[in-house]
């Protein structure tokens, strides 16, 4: 009794594997496809056969060879996928990004995967266009505030892009280099809601005027929490003018306590900010910045996120414009 439940589970099993629309395989402990479907079949354009004893990198359907080697990296750590996403170019020449994920089972004594495969390109299209949608609006509260403080035109602009590169030389991934990116967009939004008395204060602001130009950090903050599309991009808004002695405000954070994010953004946001003209100071040059931003470093700033950033300048790949 036992075997002929175990063999209706076989047949139950391989009728939903063939019928499925999901793309789905069944390799062995080396890799090889024991099993494939038909709609993986379908997607590749090929016969049984042609599957049947080949591995994925064989058949060259990950489209991207970044993508192929993630893959062999996450197996060769955990040994399992879950939503991974990857780039395949099917039959009719498209590339789709498709979720893959997978799971091990025992079949005869030998250790087989089941891997899955679901196409979300329609998805991740849309994902994109609702992205493009939310960047714009974002810019768009950015560009009101510089309206409204002339002065610092061109400053989100110009600190976004460059923050953008600094993530990347500090090896953050491509997912929080977008929360990073929003997060400079909108990382003065709180000056918003400060007086124009205070804001567009020609001379240096009176102690009762920096208590309230101070706040704006925070009000940036309680503006954007609420939206949860912007809940990866806040550390910037809040701490960004923290300082790495814990000198800093509004929080006095010290060290790594400051996140990440706000450490990189730092360094950018003064490196623009002391080489742009104002109408209670001049623009200082290159290297007077450079020498800033030296003499900071274990004070004011990240000391290594200052050499990585110096060392991009040296290279001639960071510019003020």
């Amino acid at each position: 009794d036992a075997e002929d439940a175990l063999t209706l589970s076989e047949e139950k099993f391989y009728k939903a594997f063939n019928t499925s629309p999901v793309l789905m395989t069944i390799e062995d402990d080396k890799g090889a496809f024991v099993d494939v479907n038909q709609a993986f079949l379908d997607a590749f354009g090929l016969a049984h056969k042609e599957a049947i004893g080949r591995r994925a990198s064989d058949l060259n359907f990950i489209y991207s060879p970044d993508d192929l080697h993630r893959l062999g990296k996450i197996y060769r750590e955990q040994g399992y996928l879950k939503n991974f996403e990857a780039r395949v170019r099917k039959k009719n020449g498209e590339v789709s990004i498709v979720s893959l994920s997978s799971d091990d089972f025992y079949m005869n004594g030998i250790k087989h995967t089941v891997t899955s495969g679901l196409d979300i390109t329609e998805r991740k299209e849309t994902e994109k266009i609702l992205a493009d949608a939310y960047d714009t609006t974002l810019e768009g509260w950015a560009k009101a505030l510089e309206l409204r403080d002339k002065e610092t035109e061109g400053h989100t602009r110009r600190v976004t892009a460059l923050t953008v590169k600094l993530a990347r030389a500090c090896g953050i991934s491509a997912t929080e280099i977008n929360d990073i990116r929003r997060g400079a967009i909108l990382h003065d939004i709180g000056k918003l809601a400060i007086s124009d008395s205070v804001l567009l204060s020609p001379g240096k602001l009176t102690d009762d005027e920096w208590q309230v130009m101070s706040q704006h950090p925070w009000i940036g903050y309680k503006l954007l929490a609420p939206i949860n599309f912007l809940k990866n991009s806040l550390d910037i808004v809040l701490y960004h003018h923290e300082r790495w002695d814990g000198s800093g405000y509004p929080k006095a954070l010290q060290g790594e306590e400051i996140p990440l994010s706000a450490r990189i953004f730092a360094i950018v946001d003064v490196w623009d900010a002391i080489q742009s003209e104002r109408p209670y100071k001049r623009a200082w040059s290159r290297k007077e910045a450079i020498a800033l931003l030296k003499e900071g470093a274990g004070t004011h700033f990240d000391p290594n996120i200052v050499k990585i950033f110096l060392d991009l300048v040296d290279k001639g790949e960071i510019t003020r414009v």
